[in-house]
């Protein structure tokens, strides 16, 4: 080929668009090449599935044929004058150079449109609608995209000048909907799709005719609804503005069902979009559209499937706008019965309120204060406007009195008798929708079905009660969801059962499903439930009713039971049995009395469980440490009191404790740590003061004689009884009954005495501690007199055969289990000798010094401390009984000074201390010895203490 026909080619090629030309170049000959591929992908052929589309004919490209065409008017002279200085611009925007056509539409913009231009509308019409709308239409399919862009700006600043745009739309929007109205889009760039739709949503549609010709809203409607698809958020977003002023524009019938549907569509996939703006634009756009009429069918299809999960969004706005968009489509505003298009959004209304009324319900429980507040006012509206229609005209129109003590969750007063109406007249629906919802496997739906469940029944009231059980149960699972949202929610719905429905038609229910055989979270979660239903009542103030009260304790104590004879009892249900126990008696108040023994009998033994789970006793009246915000029995047992009258919880006893106690005693031989009868028991001891513990006593001993001795009761048992001892020996206003009827000498001669006998194993090792430990506590907190203590060390009461007290505690020197053991039997012996004073006898006494010097030689310091500590008060009641002979000295003496030199200087400190004792008693045994070894001693010191005290 020579050069002059490849440039003939060239110039032929040059005439037509770029990609026309782009079409007929091959690039296989560069295939393989890096960086270079044999085809160009553009943004319309993404996600195609490659097959060839058939060429469609383009509008832009026929523009050509209607080059010059105007208006058909016959301009003036300034405007001919003007047309002519525009013509060599106007050419250039046809030009094959891009440079070119770019200059000439930069100075077209500048000389009609910009600061300082000085055209008068009427020439702007002339040359706008005349020589410059079909070049300048083309334009915005141009190869070079800073024409495109300028081209967009000239009919963007254009349009809002003009007269009359009817013509210059009627060329513009068939271009618009070619370029980016119809996949596959064939704009590339989105700057320049984004000003596109900026330019219909502002100028064009601002200047288009209302009511809009149909081929343009078609075409329009498929180029918003393309734009709608876009990927670019902002194009989404201008697309949204230009749907509500569409809809405006196809009034007064609105936008034809079939121009609707794909809006719809493209909205409903937006409002799913990972921007919130992007959300709420889209639901702004559905709103205009609903607003001026939509088909049920649509309604129920893809809109209310589409705004659903908007009602738990994150953005309090886009919760916002739905809920109102929501009211104002379920009639919030609609008279109804006026013109024809108030008659027909009064009909829609009525049609769509079945199908909002669930969604709009969502937002009376919405976690913003002023969205439930502003829900609720639409829902006082709602009912207002729809009491005016047929289906609530024999409704009464007063509004019912708030009820006392009613906190309303979303407002402080009761919703009106009309809103109530609307609700109650679907919830059936609504209940049925709530709890299916509560099945859902997703934590959102269900915390969504249980606020709606919490709404209906508010509105609800007492029209519950045909599908009360049902609720019941479904609130139980509720409350037990993993979901602290669904479970706060599920509380509060039966936090408003509680106080729309009476105690009567509840409390069965309630009661049967606490009292059911079921696993330990099912119980739990009744507790829970029966717990909530009557701290409602309690502070709205609803009727005590005396049988309800009976099926409520009743069931707290089967619920007990039950608690207690699994593998143990946990901590939250019995948390919920003491939240249960004190809502119980803040409703019944003075009526509790009518269950007050029943009740006290569960409280105590709920203390004993707190207590037994390593809860400490602390206070005069035994009451429990706890962690903060838990609620213990003590608590309860005190508002118990309080409610019958009495100063503190210690009183309950003087009424009721007898009657519990006589009806567990009995059977104590069966006891466990786990009995009712033992827990009951040990509770009721804690509890009471000293003047009832008298009473109890001659009951009670028998019980705990038979646990201590008997060494084949279960080991448990056996060491909680000694821990009860001690918590009763500490208590002080227990104080004074130990040293009354010989009580204080029957609890050791008959249950501390037969825990140190000693018997082979670990278990009894451990009995012998514990019992040593409430022997500690009796003499520290000095609970008998001397002479009581005399006669029981002596082996007094009973218990002559045995060798006595202190040969009890003897024995338990030489305990070979636990070195603790051995240190607090010295101890003992150290405070029953310190305690007794002088009245001990002399020959029990004197069994004790080989023992306690035998604890000399023990392996463990602390025990050999223990040792020199007693015999300490040992050596003064034997030398008040004119004791040791020289010759006891003389042993005493000498195993002394071998301690004194021992390398451990808190045993050598202790023996040193008794040996000052004895020398300054029998310095003539002891100062020879001491210093016949003055000079071998390590520790001079020491020796030089018991030599001083030797000489006086």
């Amino acid at each position: 080929m020579s050069v002059d026909e490849l440039w003939q080619q060239l110039r032929q090629g040059a005439g037509r668009p770029l990609a026309a030309r782009r079409s007929g170049v091959s690039l296989s000959g560069l295939a393989g090449m890096p960086g270079i591929t044999s085809h160009v992908v553009s943004v319309s052929d993404k996600n195609s599935n490659r097959k060839e589309r058939e060429p469609r004919a383009s509008f832009i490209a026929q523009l050509e044929q209607r080059q010059g065409a105007g208006d058909g008017g016959s301009p003036d002279e300034r405007t001919q004058a003007l047309l002519a200085c525009l013509q060599r611009d106007v050419n250039g925007l046809s030009d094959p150079d891009r440079t070119t056509r770019r200059r000439a539409a930069e100075k077209l913009h500048a000389t009609l449109l910009g600061p300082s231009s000085s055209v008068d509308p009427t020439a702007l019409q002339a040359a706008v609608s005349g020589p410059l709308l079909v070049p300048m239409t083309r334009l915005l399919a141009d190869p070079a995209e800073k024409n495109r862009e300028l081209a967009a700006s000239f009919l963007a600043a254009a349009l809002p000048r003009l007269p009359q745009a009817d013509m210059v739309l009627s060329t513009l929007v068939p271009a618009l909907a070619e370029r980016v109205g119809s996949p596959p889009v064939q704009e590339e760039s989105e700057e320049m799709r984004l000003a596109l739709a900026e330019l219909i949503a502002g100028p064009l549609l601002a200047r288009a005719p209302c009511p809009l010709p149909a081929d343009l809203l078609q075409s329009l409607v498929a180029t918003v609804f393309c734009q709608l698809q876009d990927g670019f958020a902002d194009i989404k977003k201008a697309a949204c503005t230009s749907v509500g002023k569409l809809a405006a524009l196809a009034a007064p019938a609105g936008l034809p069902a079939a121009l609707q549907q794909p809006l719809v569509q493209a909205l409903a996939a937006n409002l799913a979009h990972q921007h919130s703006r992007v959300r709420l634009v889209s639901l702004q756009a559905l709103h205009s559209l609903v607003q001026l009429g939509m088909p049920l069918a649509l309604m129920q299809e893809h809109v209310l499937p589409a705004v659903r999960p908007l009602a738990h969004d994150h953005s309090p706005a886009v919760r916002a706008a739905l809920f109102s968009s929501v009211s104002l489509w379920a009639g919030s505003q609609m008279l109804g019965g006026g013109a024809d298009a108030d008659g027909r959004a009064a009909n829609q209304c009525r049609a769509f309120l079945p199908l909002l009324l669930p969604l709009l319900l969502l937002g009376l429980t919405d976690e913003a204060e002023a969205i439930r507040s502003s829900t609720f006012a639409q829902m006082e509206a709602i009912g207002s406007h729809m009491a005016g229609q047929t289906a609530f005209d024999e409704l009464p129109i007063s509004v019912a009195p708030e009820l006392p003590g009613y906190c309303h969750p979303f407002t402080d007063g009761r919703p009106s008798y009309r809103a109530r109406s609307v609700v109650q007249a679907h919830l059936t629906h609504l209940l049925q929708s709530a709890l299916a919802g509560l099945r859902e496997w997703t934590a959102t739906l269900r915390a969504a079905a249980a606020r709606l469940l919490r709404a209906a029944l508010i509105y609800g009231e007492d029209e519950v009660l045909p599908q009360l059980p049902t609720v019941m149960l479904a609130l139980r699972e509720a409350v037990a969801d993993e979901d602290a949202g669904v479970a706060m929610h599920g509380v509060g719905c039966v936090h408003v059962i509680g106080v729309n429905v009476p105690a009567r038609n509840w409390m069965p229910l309630a009661a049967e499903c606490v009292a059911a055989e079921q696993s330990a979270a099912q119980r739990t979660a009744a507790l829970v439930v029966l717990a909530a239903l009557l701290h409602a009542a309690c502070k709205a103030g609803t009727e005590v009713d005396a049988e309800s009260i009976k099926l409520a304790s009743t069931a707290l104590d089967k619920a007990l039971q039950a608690t207690v004879a699994g593998t143990g009892p946990e901590e939250a249900a019995v948390q919920q049995l003491l939240a249960a126990c004190s809502n119980l008696v803040c409703w019944a108040a003075r009526s509790t009395s009518l269950v007050a023994p029943q009740l006290f009998q569960v409280l105590l033994q709920l203390w004993a469980l707190q207590l037994s789970a390593g809860q400490s006793a602390a206070g005069a009246a035994g009451s429990m440490s706890s962690s903060a915000g838990s609620l213990t029995a003590f608590d309860v047992l005190s508002q118990l009191a309080a409610a019958l009258g009495m100063g503190s919880a210690a009183q309950l006893c003087e009424p009721y404790g007898l009657t519990v106690l006589q009806s567990g005693i009995q059977s104590h031989e069966q006891w466990t740590h786990l009995h009712a009868g033992w827990r009951t028991l040990s509770a009721l001891l804690r509890l009471c003061e000293g003047a009832m513990l008298l009473c109890f006593w001659p009951l009670v001993l028998p019980a705990l004689s038979s646990i201590a001795g008997g060494h084949d009761r279960e080991p448990h048992l056996r060491l909680e009884l000694f821990q009860l001892l001690v918590a009763l020996l500490e208590d002080g206003s227990k104080a004074d009954s130990w040293q009354q009827a010989a009580m204080g000498q029957q609890l050791v001669s008959q249950v501390l005495v037969p825990g140190l006998v000693w018997r082979a194993g670990r278990l009894p090792a451990a009995m012998r501690f514990t019992s040593l430990s409430a022997l500690a506590s009796l003499l520290s907190q000095q609970r008998l007199p001397p002479e009581q203590l005399s006669q029981l060390a002596a082996g007094g009461d009973g218990q002559a055969a045995a060798g006595g007290l202190l040969a009890g505690v003897a024995g338990c020197m030489d305990d070979d289990y636990d070195p603790d053991t051995r240190r607090l039997a010295c101890h003992v012996a150290e405070l029953l000798i310190a305690s007794a004073g002088r009245g001990l006898p002399a020959q029990p006494v004197a069994a004790l010094q080989g023992e306690l010097l035998k604890r000399l030689d023990d392996s463990n310091n602390h025990v050999r401390v223990a040792a020199c500590a007693a015999l300490r008060p040992w050596l003064l009641s034997v030398l008040a009984q004119e004791g040791p002979t020289d010759a006891g000295a003389n042993s005493l003496t000498s195993t002394l000074l071998i301690h004194v030199d021992d390398p451990d200087a808190s045993v050598a400190e202790a023996a040193c201390t008794v040996l000052e004792q004895l020398a300054a008693a029998r310095p003539n045994a002891v100062k020879p010895l001491a210093e016949a070894v003055a000079g071998q001693h390590l520790r001079h010191a020491y020796m030089d203490r018991v030599l001083a005290a030797c000489k006086g």
